[in-house]
């Protein structure tokens, strides 16, 4: 079960702490105010949070972040295993930073999503349907359809399209996209860079893949 913090609500530092599974201290900042300090020993890092302001910061060997207007959910606080996770938005950048008791720490920034391009940007990749696509739902409630594509060009390796579509889309598609079908998938490019934490390791990833919008299927 999730436990999503609630603007009006601030934060909760003791449900916070029960997830965490340590005990802040407190802390004072002379732009945010009262605040409080978590020192995460699996992760060798750090967490401020700061709930006047809505604000946090994230240290560790390798990364440092700050949030500010952050959105908070708490996941787990009596199973020993529970999550906590902070999202900030600004007109271009999203960045969620989660932590998993005891030592796993997954952060991500990357672009927000923006508005669709106008169709004469789209993109469109011809190819055969990868395995069966599956709908699945993000934590936030939100269709998505993950389907990979083979595109094969003669006398070339064949060339993959990770596509993602989402919503009512997603629902859609579901219903159409089987196995190896041979399609055409229209939509737009997007980047993500995907940063794994654990310790004083941590790994970053960019992902790339197309956001589905139109589809023929043509055989």
């Amino acid at each position: 079960m999730i436990n999503v913090v609630k603007e009006a609500e601030r934060w909760n530092i003791g449900a916070v702490s029960r997830t965490l599974g340590c005990a802040p201290r407190s802390l004072d900042d002379p732009a945010n105010g009262e605040g409080f300090r978590f020192d995460l020993q699996g992760a060798q890092a750090t967490l401020e949070l700061f709930p006047q302001t809505l604000s946090a910061r994230y240290r560790s060997p390798l990364t440092y972040l700050e949030m500010s207007e952050a959105r908070m959910e708490l996941r787990g606080q009596r199973s020993g295993d529970g999550s906590l996770r902070l999202i900030s938005e600004d007109e271009r950048t999203r960045a969620v930073l989660q932590i998993y008791r005891p030592d796993g720490t997954l952060l991500f920034v990357g672009p927000k999503e923006a508005r669709e391009p106008a169709e004469d940007e789209w993109t469109t990749v011809t190819g055969r349907v990868s395995g069966e696509p599956k709908l699945s739902r993000t934590r936030s409630g939100k269709a998505l359809l993950d389907v990979l594509l083979a595109e094969e060009t003669a006398g070339k390796p064949v060339e993959w399209h990770r596509v993602k579509f989402w919503n009512e889309r997603a629902e859609t598609y579901v219903k159409e996209l089987h196995r190896g079908q041979e399609v055409a998938v229209s939509g737009f490019r997007k980047e993500e860079i995907i940063t794994a934490v654990k310790g004083a390791l941590a790994s970053s990833r960019l992902v790339s893949y197309i956001h589905g919008v139109k589809v023929e299927v043509r055989q």
